[in-house]
């Protein structure tokens, strides 16, 4: 037996009712093995994060929004937070367009956004494949 987490009702304007568009038994495996093999090193095994190295993914509410654009282009292209003076060498992650097919890169998201409590909607292969050709403004 899985051990899945129960979804929730995201709040007003964040995610998608998750009654409406439920994520398949074999969806959800291939996200996970996808998201275990690929991010959990460093958002934690339960989207829990490692302060100063990754963020929790757990209840973001980037992980969270109906459009799941930000959160696609981020797993495309990485992410850098700003140098400040209190973190001067700012942990970042790197892109994973290459290593990734638009199918993986979907599964996982699809896994995080249902996981752990998060409750937002799938994301499509279609929808990484169009933000990978996209300009990033």
């Amino acid at each position: 037996m899985k051990s899945r987490q129960p979804r929730v009702q995201a709040p007003p304007g964040v995610g998608v009712d998750p009654g409406l568009q439920s994520i398949s038994d074999r969806d959800y495996d291939a996200g996970r093995s996808v998201y275990l093999r690929q991010c959990a090193d460093c958002h934690g095994e339960r989207g829990q994060g490692r302060p100063s190295i990754a963020p929790a993914l757990a209840g973001d509410r980037a992980v969270t929004l109906r459009s799941a654009t930000n959160l696609i282009r981020i797993v495309l292209f990485g992410g850098f937070p700003p140098g400040t003076s209190l973190n001067a060498r700012p942990s970042g992650m790197a892109p994973y367009y290459p290593f990734l097919h638009d199918d993986e890169i979907a599964s996982a998201l699809t896994y995080v956004r249902g996981s752990w409590g998060n409750a937002a909607g799938p994301v499509s292969a279609l929808e990484v494949s169009d933000n990978r050709g996209s300009p990033l403004w």
